[in-house]
Formats: structure tokens, C-alpha cells, sequence
């Protein structure tokens, strides 16, 4: 029967981005060559291409093709008022401009929807907001800012499948030739740190190594010049590559190393399919930086950060106070409390002695002269602050206070900065006593104020001190004393008591030459800098300092100080022209201005730069502000915070469950649609439109970083095996340290350690590398080929997940035993695995079998501990039958030690791929013409 011809439709009011004319631009963006936003106006208005299936557009993915994100207003919205839509998307084609913004004026019509429709055609982070006239004439309403940010497009060398016909494929997975796009969340990173791995001309041995055992990008710890104190993120020069990277010193040449090393991370890229990512380390510099000489202005220092001039004089106390301990009859080798309280109750009268209370409060005597010169000479500034006749003198010291006429009150710039002009207070005494004629009656009633203004600021400066104290007696007992610490051992010059906050640049002129070190504090937050007033936790000894690092000073921006300003972004702007992604070092203290404009620089060379980031917050919404501000791809997270199977089921479903089985938000919200061309020019297209609802931040899911504790301290050696497997599961980008597979027994010194690496490929000593060749090469496959929904499900010490392709109901299961606790051999219990309609292969299994848990002694090569990995027999999966239908049924074998792993290839039965095709067949036409009643008969009579 045929259907009835559509009745037409009320038209939706839109927003027309006029004709793209480049030449009608303003500012100074450049005309060519065409930058993606000109690319993705062409796109829009020239000729469909016919083809099987219409271009999709939906939530922010990688503009593989552009798409459109479209912000809709409900009918009747107070941005029908006048309104203007604001953005700096570049809507208008052009070089994206953070400060840049393009004007669309908004529909008035109250009846209907307005829709914006935005082109999308290029990573970044990007803002909007509506703008519409108040409830009072003249008045204007800026509606909440939002934040949209687009995926980068990440290309890649393919790679053969690890599972053939239904086993594992021996000699998988192989590097091809051809490239693929690769989402984000088929990112298999792993971390290497470059001091380890010896000269470039020895890194093609890595490579292989890295994508044999199924890796597709490299996370560079940082590869500039190191400090003195030779830890990576210690940069001493940050356009020069570390010169003992290169066997030849020709390689170093005159740009830095810069062609050298492009050229071995080209070679990365195209022979072994590795993408590389490097560390960007914007906070601070090396304490030995040759620059800070001609330029300690980058610094923070008493000349230009005044308030942490008594800071440096405690600091300065501290260290010579630590050379004299011998002198003064004190430990100079720390080995029980007793040491410690002797050392501290000696340090609080020292340090007592440089009576650093003169930085707080006013000094009376100089209070007297002032006020006494004033009213003799009748230099009297009336005050108009109110009536203060007759006030007790602690109200008079209260209404002073707050006042604002106490000059350096609390600011802490300089002994005896705090202070009130003599004019000021001869004006405030003649108000406040005005029984009193004598000026020296007038002068000691103003010295009784002082008094009172003193006593807090006494107190102030006493708990300052104790607070100062309590952490140098802490920071001891760890350093030196306390098991879980680096025991340090003697105090001597080069090893001082506590480390120095401040770096002495030269002997002469500290207020100029003393720079501030960087490092972090407990629960800090973010969104402050402690090196600014009001903080004193410089002062206070609150920093868990970097003594080998000094601490950038950015200002406001690049007037505050221009020459550091230009020569971080030229380091930040040289290293993405040359890696694919970052990894912003310490990026919950990078002030957020100074992240926002370093990655614009860094995308204006890169655009589908690569952003990921490690943020202790502590709070989603920060989280979530630091990712939409900076455009961060990923934030990092670890299963080696997990303390128990639960919670890291919990990180799991959190992190990396993606979609639940049996999702329907796809087929039931998307819905066809029709897209008019976005400039008013072009052709209509047929679209998919797709709900946006917001997101959580992208998660790189790593089963251990570089800087935390092993598994063997944290757990169990065994879990390696287990987490590691659970991890590739995850959907979502995921990664690794090198070591972890090879089963290094400990955290590695940055600073200290200086072995090098052991390559052992996928060999029988690689640790549990044979397993992470299938797995890694298994999660990649997930995201290339939609894998997207999973289920996690954790029983006792078991974790089981799986991942199911929607459209063919195809998928792979893990069964995972962790080894949160040491020792134990025993099976534990989980309840047989049931899958119903569903019939299961298994693919692989292993378990890991340690002679010793120690490493046997090698001054020059890093190895991992004596596990074997054993491959566990078929495992014969039961079919059966009940009143609910068939089913495939897991057992768990009688010996599955904690660490043990199982994975097997699942496939639902009874399935048609065409059934949904034919299901929805029709619907659109059928049910097109039906009004709300009408629905309401359908689905409900």
C-alpha cells in the first residue's frame, strides 16, 4: 500500500553563516594557504559525492570529515531578545585566535527552536556563549560559557590481526605498509625513559621490541638537556637535546639534535608503527640553567616576588645552621627520634635569633618618631573614615586595621615594612582622643594602638614559626630516619639537612639572584600559585620541594616577563612540530593562562596535536574545568591505586567500561535528518543527528606510570599479569612503563639510577611480554573495529570483562584472578561463567611462576625478576541447555593461581546481521505523518 505524500513541516529557524570570503577578514589572519576551517566552509558548499553509505557527524570525534555541531535554544528562550551567538570557533574560515570571536545574531521568532550549526573541521578547545538584553533597558545577559573540544586525528601504520581462524596468530601482530586512523582509545602507550636506552643509534633494538609486544605509541620521558642533578624533567636547556643521546656529536649540531631526532622518530613511525609522545615540562627549569644568569627575572625572588624575602633568610639560616651542627655538638648522623629532637629544639633558638618577627610587625619606636614629626609640624592627613571619638583602644586598632592606611600590613616585603605614615596617624589620634591636646599624650595613645595592632601579628609570626619548624622536624625523620624513606645518611654540605628552597644563582645580590625551587604541596589548590602572596608556604616550609628545579615565573602573560615567555613557546612550538603528542608535566600547577596559550601556539604548528596529562585535583569538576580549558585529550589514571579486586572493578567500569552490552542510546536517540549547508551555499545533505550529553574526560588507562611503586610492593609480582590483561580491556587509550612486562622488582630512580635497559623482545625471559604481544594487539583491534560495549563483573578476588561488538555480537572475554596479597596458591572461588545464546573459544591463558622474587645483582644492565610464564591448557568450555535456552558455560581450571588470566573468543548464535536493518525498514515513512495522538494510539492501545 502506498503511503500518503509528507505534509509539510514548519521550518526551523536557522543561522546562515554568510559566504566565505577571506579577503573580507578582519585582523591578521592569513589568507593562505587554506587553513581546515577554510577546508571544512569548501567542503560544506561544494557537490555531495555519492556514495554507500551518508556521512555521519556526531559527538566530537576526530574530523576524519567535517561534520557539524549544532547548538539548539528551545522555542521561547530569553536569547530570542536581541541575541547574539558568540564563539572562537573560526566560523568564519581562517587561523584560529584564542581572543578571536566570531557574531552570529540570533532568530527573534519566540514559537521556535533556534539552531547554530558549527562546521566542524580540526582539533583544538574551543568556547561559546549566547548574549541577550536584560530585564532592564540598556542591559545585556551573558549566558554560561560552554566548551567544546575535538579529538585529534591520529594516523598509523595497520597491523595483521592477532587472532586468525579462531587462535592466535604466531607471528602477530606484523607491521604493514598502509596507514589507518586511529582513535583514541586504541592507543597502546608505552613509557621509556631515553637515560636507559643508551645513544639513538641503538634505539631501533626498542622499537622492535616496543611493537612486537604490540605498543603503538612511545611516551619520551623528557629528551633535553639534563641538569646537574641528571633527572629528565630537570631541563638545563630546553632547545638542546641531551648530547649524550648521540654517539657522534655531529648529531647535536646547530639546531640542538632537533634533525637528528626526527629523524629516529620518523624511522619509529613508518618502519616500526610507533607515534611518539614526549613530556612538556612547563613549570620549571634546572637549578643550573645558563639563562637564569642573564635572565632571573624567569624566577621567583625577593626583587620581583618581594614577600618571599624572610623566606629566603629562613632558608638561608637553615643551610648554615646544617654546616655548623658538628660545631655545635649536634648529630650530624640521624638514628633514632632523639637525634631529630635534639637537632630541632637547637634549630628553633637559631632561628629565633634572625628575629624574622621584624618582617610582621610595626615598629614602635619608629611608629613614635613618625607621629611625633607629624603633629610638631602640624603635617596632619584628617581622617574621614568615621567617628572613632571615644572607641576603646581594640576597637581603634580594628577600625585602623581596617582601614587599608596600614602600609605592607601582612605583605612581609621587609623588616619593618609594616607601618603608618605619620600624617595618617597623627589624623587618626586627633579623631579618635579628642580629650587629648599634648602631642606626647597623643603619641603614646597611638603607640597603645600599635601595641594592640602588634599582638596578632606576633602571633602570626610565632605559628609561622612552629609551622616552619614541625616541617624541617617531618622532612628529617622522612629523609633520614623513617623505613618507608631514601635514608639519606650523614648531613655534610652537599647533602644539608633538608633540601634548599631557594637556588643562589650568584654569591652577590640575593634579593635578585636567589630564585625560588619548584616542587608540590598536600591538597593544594590548583588554581593557586604558592609562590605569590598571600601564600607563605615558602615561609612556612609547606613545599615538597625539587631542589634541583627553579620554579617559572609566567605573570600574567607575555608583558609580565617577555623574554621567558618567548623562549618557552619556541621549546613547546619546536617539540610539536616534531612529536605527535604531549604530556603536560605537572599540569594541575601549570597556571591555567599560560597552559591555554603555550598549546594554542603548540596546535598552531601541530593541529592534531595530542594532549594528555596527569591532574592531582582531587575533584572531578576541576578535572573536568582543566580539561575543557586546555583541549586535554586524556587525563591519566592508574589501576595501581586500586587497594582491592572491588575498587579496581570500579576503575574499570569508570574508566574504561565504554558502553554497556546491549546499549540502545545509539539506535534509539540518532535519528536521520537533513543538513542544510552551514554558509548558506552547497547542497543539502542526509545527516545523522546525535544527542550530545556531555562527557567525562578521556581516560589513558595505565597499569603502572613511571614514577609509582611496583607491583611486588604494592601487591603481588603476580598481579602484573592480571591487571596488566584487565587493562587492555579497558576501552579506552591505555598504557604501560617499560619494565612493567619485564617484571623490574622496583620503582627506578630518575636521578639516581644510571643502568641501562635489557631488550628482550618477546623471548622466554620477557617476563609477562608474551601475553601483553596478544592482549595490547587485542585492545587496538577493539577500537578499530567498534568494540565499544563491555560488561565488568567482579567476584571476590576474580574480575571478569568483556567487550562485544554491537553490530555483529562478536566479542572476547577475560577472566582475571588478581593477587592483591602475597603468597597465596589458592584457586579462590567464582560461580561457573554462563553466556547465554552465546558460544565461547578459548583463545589463550597463562599464569606466572616466580623461583625468587630477587634480582640478581648488575651494575650496568636493568632486569627484571626470574617469572616464567606458563601457558595454561585448552580449557574446554561446556555448552548446555535450560528453560531460559542455551548457553556456554566457563570453568575456571581446579589450578588458576591469583595472577592467572584466561581469554576466549564469544559470538552470540541466532543472530542476523540484517535483522535491525529489516526491522526499521519503513518506519520512518510509516510513522512520519502521525501527530501526538495518534502515537499515543500506536504505542499504547
Amino acid at each position: 500500500m502506498a503511503l500518503p505524500a509528507k505534509k509539510a513541516k514548519a521550518p526551523i529557524p536557522t543561522v546562515t553563516i554568510p559566504k566565505h570570503d577571506p579577503a573580507t577578514l578582519n585582523g591578521d589572519a592569513p589568507k593562505t594557504p587554506k587553513t581546515p576551517a577554510d577546508e571544512a566552509i569548501d567542503f560544506f558548499e561544494s557537490a555531495t559525492i555519492q556514495a554507500g553509505q551518508p556521512i555521519r557527524y556526531m559527538r566530537l570525534p576526530p574530523a576524519y570529515t567535517p561534520y557539524v555541531l549544532r547548538v539548539s535554544l528551545d522555542a521561547g528562550t530569553p536569547a530570542s531578545r536581541n541575541g547574539v551567538f558568540k564563539t572562537n570557533f573560526p566560523l568564519d574560515g581562517g587561523r584560529f585566535e584564542r581572543d578571536r570571536f566570531a557574531v552570529r545574531k540570533l532568530p527573534t521568532d519566540f514559537s521556535s527552536p533556534i539552531q547554530i550549526d558549527l562546521p566542524i573541521s580540526h582539533a583544538g578547545a574551543f568556547v561559546y556563549w549566547v548574549e541577550y538584553d536584560g530585564d532592564t533597558p540598556g542591559s545585556r545577559v551573558k549566558g554560561r560559557e560552554g566548551y567544546f573540544n575535538v579529538d585529534p586525528v591520529l594516523r598509523t601504520k595497520t597491523r595483521t590481526p592477532i587472532v586468525s581462524g579462531g587462535a592466535i596468530a604466531v607471528d602477530g601482530p606484523t607491521v604493514k605498509s598502509d596507514y589507518v586512523n586511529l582513535p583514541l582509545d586504541g592507543l597502546s602507550v608505552l613509557t621509556i625513559v631515553s637515560k636507559w636506552m643508551g645513544p639513538t643509534s641503538g634505539w631501533r633494538e626498542y622499537f622492535a621490541e616496543s611493537s612486537a609486544r604490540g605498543y603503538n605509541m612511545i611516551h619520551w620521558t623528557p629528551l633535553q638537556e639534563r641538569g646537574e642533578s641528571d633527572s629528565p624533567y630537570s631541563i638545563r636547556n630546553q632547545l638542546v637535546y641531551e648530547p649524550s643521546m648521540f654517539s657522534d656529536s655531529k648529531d647535536l649540531g646547530s639546531d640542538g639534535g632537533k634533525a637528528k631526532l626526527e629523524e629516529i622518530l620518523k624511522v619509529a613511525r613508518e618502519e616500526y608503527g610507533l607515534l611518539s609522545l614526549t613530556d612538556v615540562v612547563l613549570n620549571h627549569t634546572a637549578n643550573d640553567s645558563p639563562w637564569l644568569l642573564d635572565h632571573p627575572e624567569a624566577g621567583y625572588s625577593p626583587s620581583n616576588t618581594p614577600h618571599l624575602a624572610p623566606a629566603l633568610e629562613l632558608d638561608t639560616a637553615l643551610l648554615e645552621f646544617s654546616t655548623e651542627l658538628e660545631a655545635r655538638g649536634l648529630p650530624t648522623t640521624i638514628v633514632s627520634e632523639q637525634d631529630v629532637a635534639q637537632i630541632i629544639g637547637s634549630l628553633e633558638s637559631y632561628v629565633k635569633e634572625r628575629n624574622l618577627w621584624q618582617y610582621y610587625v610595626l615598629d614602635v619606636e619608629q611608629e613614635r618618631s613618625t607621629i611625633k614629626a607629624a603633629l610638631d609640624k602640624h603635617d596632619v592627613v584628617a581622617w574621614t573614615r568615621g567617628d572613632i571619638a571615644n572607641k576603646t583602644v581594640v576597637e581603634l586598632a580594628h577600625a585602623i586595621q581596617d582601614s587599608g592606611l596600614i602600609e605592607g600590613y601582612r605583605k612581609l616585603e621587609k623588616r619593618f615594612g609594616t607601618h603608618v605614615s605619620g600624617p595618617v596617624a597623627a589624623g587618626f589620634v586627633k579623631a579618635a582622643f579628642v580629650n587629648l591636646a599634648d602631642n606626647d599624650a597623643l603619641v603614646d595613645a597611638w603607640i597603645r594602638v600599635v601595641d594592640v595592632l602588634n599582638v596578632p601579628l606576633y602571633e602570626e609570626w610565632n605559628e609561622d614559626t612552629k609551622a616552619a619548624l614541625d616541617q624541617v622536624r617531618n622532612r628529617v625523620k622522612y629523609m633520614r630516619l623513617e623505613e618507608h624513606g631514601p635514608k639519606l645518611g650523614p648531613i655534610t654540605p652537599a647533602n644539608p639537612l633538608v633540601e634548599p628552597y631557594f637556588t643562589r644563582l650568584k654569591d652577590t645580590e640575593p634579593e635578585i639572584y636567589s630564585v625560588a625551587n619548584n616542587g608540590w604541596i598536600w591538597n593544594a589548590d590548583p588554581l593557586a600559585n604558592f609562590a605569590l602572596w598571600p601564600s607563605k608556604a615558602y615561609l612556612r616550609r609547606e613545599v615538597i620541594v625539587w631542589g634541583d628545579c627553579v620554579k617559572l615565573r609566567y605573570g600574567d602573560g607575555p608583558s609580565s616577563n617577555p623574554w621567558l615567555w618567548e623562549y618557552i613557546t619556541k621549546y613547546v612550538t619546536d617539540l610539536a612540530a616534531t612529536f605527535d603528542g604531549f604530556r603536560i608535566d605537572n599540569c594541575h600547577s601549570t597556571p591555567l593562562h599560560v597552559g591555554v596559550a603555550l598549546l594554542d601556539a603548540a596546535r598552531g604548528v601541530n593541529p592534531n596535536l595530542y594532549v594528555c596529562a596527569e591532574l592531582f585535583t582531587g575533584n572531578e569538576e576541576m578535572d573536568t574545568m582543566f580539561v575543557s580549558r586546555l583541549g586535554i585529550n586524556s587525563l591519566i589514571r592508574e589501576a595501581g591505586n586500586a587497594w582491592d579486586p572491588k575498587e579496581l572493578s570500579r576503575l574499570l567500569y569508570r574508566h574504561g567500561l565504554g558502553k554497556p552490552l546491549g546499549s540502545m542510546d545509539g539506535a534509539c536517540m540518532t535519528s536521520k535528518g537533513e543538513l542544510p549547508p552551514p554558509t548558506g551555499k552547497g547542497p543539502t545533505r542526509d545527516c545523522l543527528v546525535v544527542p550530545h550529553n556531555g562527557s567525562v574526560p578521556h581516560a589513558l588507562f595505565y597499569d603502572l606510570t613511571h614514577d609509582n611503586e611496583s607491583y611486588l610492593h604494592k601487591r603481588s609480582a603476580e598481579d602484573a599479569l592480571s591487571t596488566g590483561a584487565l587493562i587492555t580491556f579497558s576501552f579506552s587509550a591505555i598504557g604501560s612503563v617499560k619494565g612493567f612486562d619485564d617484571l623490574y622488582p622496583k620503582l627506578l630512580n630518575l636521578v639516581q639510577e644510571k643502568r641501562k635497559y635489557k631488550v628482550t623482545n618477546v623471548e622466554e625471559n620477557s617476563g609477562i611480554a608474551k601475553a601483553k604481544r596478544i592482549l595490547n594487539a587485542l585492545h587496538t583491534e577493539f577500537a578499530l573495529k567498534g568494540y565499544e560495549e563491555g560488561h565488568v563483573h567482579q567476584e571476590n578476588d576474580y574480575i571478569v570483562l568483556h567487550r562485544v561488538q554491537p553490530h555483529t555480537q562478536k566479542g572476547y572475554i577475560l577472566v582475571a584472578h588478581c593477587a592483591f596479597q602475597k603468597g597465596s596458591k589458592d584457586r579462590g572461588f567464582i560461580t561457573p561463567i554462563k553466556l547465554r545464546s552465546t558460544k565461547a573459544k578459548f583463545l589463550y591463558g597463562a599464569q606466572i611462576e616466580f623461583s625468587s622474587y630477587e634480582v640478581a645483582a648488575d651494575p650496568s644492565t636493568l632486569r627484571g625478576m626470574p617469572g616464567k610464564l606458563v601457558e595454561i591448557s585448552r580449557v574446554t568450555v561446556a555448552e548446555g541447555s535450560d528453560a531460559e535456552g542455551p548457553y556456554s558455560e566457563i570453568v575456571v581450571p581446579d589450578y588458576f593461581p591469583p595472577g592467572s588470566i584466561m581469554l576466549f573468543e564469544t559470538q552470540m548464535q541466532g543472530l542476523d546481521s540484517s535483522l535491525d536493518e529489516f526491522c526499521s525498514a519503513g518506519a520512518e515513512d510509516a510513522f512520519g505523518d502521525l501527530n501526538l495522538v495518534d502515537l499515543n494510539v500506536v504505542l499504547f492501545r
